[in-house]
């Protein structure tokens, strides 16, 4: 049925990601890019948000990692975009908006990376993935 044939592709678009996320790991970005750009391809087909979200996010500390940092944005601000809006999201946009602030930083736009760090830090804590103490 569609409703089968549709779960199987997130379920290889999730399975896709993890071995993007393990090629970053490894640090072979090339082989990472290219489970990634699937696994988004297959998010995509599906429409599935979270899934194209989670791929952003992958995609932009991919793109950070390679030092393609306008291409490494462009993720992170599409994730973000997505993000603000939708509550359930909120974890995905804690991470989004760290990469971002990483990108801002490590391009000298200063005020901008500690706007998005400071903004990351507040969600997680009201999401309770921090500590107050911090």
């Amino acid at each position: 049925s569609k409703v089968d044939q549709t779960g199987q592709i997130e379920i290889k678009t999730l399975i896709l990601n993890n071995i993007g996320l393990m090629y970053m790991q490894l640090e072979d970005y090339q082989k990472a890019l290219g489970y990634l750009e699937k696994s988004l391809g297959l998010a995509d087909s599906t429409r599935s948000t979270r899934n194209q979200v989670a791929c952003y996010n992958s995609l932009g500390y991919t793109h950070y990692y390679l030092g393609n940092y306008e291409q490494s944005l462009i993720y992170f601000d599409r994730s973000v975009a997505v993000c603000r809006d939708n509550p359930s999201y909120a974890p995905l946009y804690v991470a989004a908006l760290q990469g971002s602030g990483l990108v801002y930083l490590q391009t000298g736009q200063f005020a901008e990376g500690v706007a998005r760090y400071q903004q990351s830090l507040g969600l997680a804590k009201s999401l309770g993935l921090v500590e107050e103490q911090i």
